[in-house]
C-alpha cells in the first residue's frame, strides 16, 4: 500500500460514498420532501420546466415566494440561476430515463428522481474529495497518511457531509467539487499555456460563478500561483488565452442570460431584489464563526485545525499561506454583511463548504508537520483531540439534525445541550 499511494485514498473514497449511500436509503421514504423545498427546489425546477413540462415562466411551485412575477412582462421568475442545474442534468436523465409510468413520476417528482439527485451529490462530493487528495499529494507534497486523514477530515468532521447526504440539491457540494477541480487544474493551465486549457479554464470558473457569484473570490488564487511561481520559462499570460477563457465563462453563462432576458426582457437581472449585503458598517464576524446560529465553528470545530494551518504558512512564509487569508477573509467579511448573515435554516454554517478546497491546503500542510518523525507531541495531542471531536460533533449532528436549528426559538442553551448530547453519544 505504500508504494501505491493512492490505494488509502481509493479506500477511503468508496467507505465514505457507501456510507452516504446507507444513510440515503434510511431517509427513503418521504425524501422528496426534504430534497424539492426552497432553495433546492428552485435549482431543480430549470430541469423540470426545461424538460419536462416544456415552459420556464408558469410552473407548479410549493414556494411561490421564490417565484414572483415580473410586474412588466407578467410571466414567473425564478430567483435561483441555474448552475446546480447543468450540474444535475445527467443523473436527471438517468432518472427520467428509468421512471415508472405513474403519473407523478413521470412529471418529474417522487422519490425515485430525489434519490438520483442524492447520487448525483454524493458523486460531485466523492469527485471533489479525490480531487483535494491529488492537489494535496502532487502539487503540495502532502503524502499519506496525511493526505488521507485531510481528506476524512473534510468528509466526516465538517457539514459538507450533510449537503453530500441530506440535502443534495443545495449548491454547495457542487460547488465543492468546482473548486476542487479549479484549483488542481491551476498549474497545468498556467504552465503550458495551451488555448485550449484557458477555454477550459474559464469554462469551469463560469460555472463556478454561475452558481453563485460570490464563489468569483477563487479568481485570486491563480493569480497568487503565478506571481509566486513566475519565471521566463512559463509561456506567460498571452492575450488569446484571457480571450478563451473570457469565451468560456461568457459561453457558461449564456443560458442564465437568456433565461432572464425571456422572463424579464433584461440580459441581466437581480433576482433576490431587496435581499443583499446591508451589514457592510456592522458586519457579524464573530456571529459567522461562533454563533449558535450555524456558527461556522460552532458546527465543525475540526475547522479550527485549518486555521492553526494557515498560521503555519504564513510562519513558513509559503506563497499559498497569503492567498488563502486574502481569500477567507474577503468571504467571511462578505457573508457577514449579508441580510441573513446565518443563511436561513442549514447545518453550520453552508457558504464556507465550497471554500474547503482551498482551506484543505493549510489543512493538510499542518497534519503533515504533525506526522514528521520529532513532531511535538505537545501539538499533536491537542491536534488530535480537535480532529477526533470535530467527527464525533460532525458525524452527531448529521443523524440528529431536523431543520429547526436555525428558528426564532433555538437559543444558545439548546445548541450547547444539543453539543452535549452528541458527545455523550445519548
Amino acid at each position: 500500500m505504500l508504494r501505491r499511494p493512492w490505494v488509502l485514498p481509493v479506500v477511503v473514497l468508496l467507505g465514505l460514498l457507501k456510507l452516504g449511500a446507507d444513510f440515503s436509503m434510511d431517509r427513503q421514504r418521504g425524501y422528496e420532501n426534504v430534497v424539492f423545498v426552497w432553495d433546492q427546489e428552485g435549482y431543480y425546477k430549470y430541469l423540470q420546466g426545461a424538460f419536462i413540462w416544456g415552459r420556464l415562466d408558469s410552473m407548479d411551485v410549493r414556494f411561490p415566494q421564490n417565484y414572483p412575477v415580473h410586474p412588466v412582462s407578467g410571466r414567473m421568475v425564478n430567483k435561483y440561476t441555474c448552475g446546480v442545474a447543468m450540474l444535475q442534468l445527467p443523473f436527471f436523465g438517468l432518472a427520467h430515463l428509468t421512471a415508472g409510468t405513474a403519473e407523478r413520476e413521470t412529471q418529474g417528482y417522487g422519490n425515485h428522481y430525489a434519490i438520483w439527485i442524492k447520487y448525483a451529490a454524493l458523486c460531485y462530493g466523492i469527485m471533489g474529495l479525490a480531487l483535494v487528495w491529488l492537489m494535496l499529494y502532487r502539487q503540495f507534497g502532502v503524502r499519506n497518511p496525511a493526505a488521507a486523514l485531510t481528506v476524512v477530515g473534510l468528509a466526516l468532521g465538517t457539514n459538507l457531509n450533510w449537503y453530500a447526504t441530506g440535502e443534495p440539491a443545495m449548491s454547495h457540494v457542487y460547488s465543492f467539487a468546482l473548486f476542487a477541480l479549479w484549483l488542481y487544474l491551476t498549474p497545468a493551465v498556467l504552465t503550458r499555456g495551451q488555448w485550449g486549457r484557458w477555454l477550459g479554464y474559464g469554462l469551469i470558473l463560469g460555472l463556478i460563478t454561475l452558481v453563485r457569484p460570490v464563489n468569483g473570490l477563487i479568481i485570486l488564487y491563480p493569480l497568487g500561483w503565478w506571481l509566486a511561481h513566475r519565471n521566463p520559462q512559463l509561456p506567460g499570460v498571452r492575450p488569446g488565452y484571457w480571450l478563451a477563457a473570457v469565451s468560456g465563462m461568457a459561453l457558461m453563462w449564456l443560458p442564465q442570460l437568456c433565461y432572464w432576458h425571456y422572463v424579464t426582457g433584461n440580459w441581466l437581472y437581480d433576482s433576490y431584489g431587496a435581499e443583499g449585503f446591508t451589514h457592510w458598517l456592522h458586519p457579524h464576524l464573530s456571529n459567522v464563526l461562533f454563533s449558535h446560529l450555524n456558527g461556522w465553528l460552532s458546527y465543525s470545530p475540526l475547522m479550527l485545525l485549518s486555521l492553526a494551518g494557515i498560521v503555519c504558512l504564513l510562519v513558513r512564509r509559503h506563497w499559498a499561506g497569503g492567498i488563502v487569508v486574502l481569500v477567507f477573509l474577503l468571504l467571511w467579511y462578505l457573508c457577514a454583511s449579508w441580510w441573513m448573515w446565518w443563511f436561513g435554516g442549514s447545518l453550520g454554517y453552508r457558504p464556507f463548504i465550497e471554500f474547503y478546497p482551498l482551506l484543505a491546503i493549510p489543512l493538510g500542510i499542518l497534519v503533515h508537520t504533525l506526522l514528521q518523525p520529532g513532531g511535538r507531541w505537545a501539538f499533536r495531542i491537542p491536534a488530535a483531540a480537535v480532529y477526533l471531536v470535530g467527527i464525533v460533533i460532525a458525524l452527531g449532528l448529521l443523524v440528529r439534525y431536523n431543520g429547526e436549528w436555525s428558528e426564532g426559538n433555538w437559543t444558545q442553551e439548546a445548541w450547547w445541550h444539543l453539543i452535549r448530547r452528541t458527545l455523550t453519544f445519548s
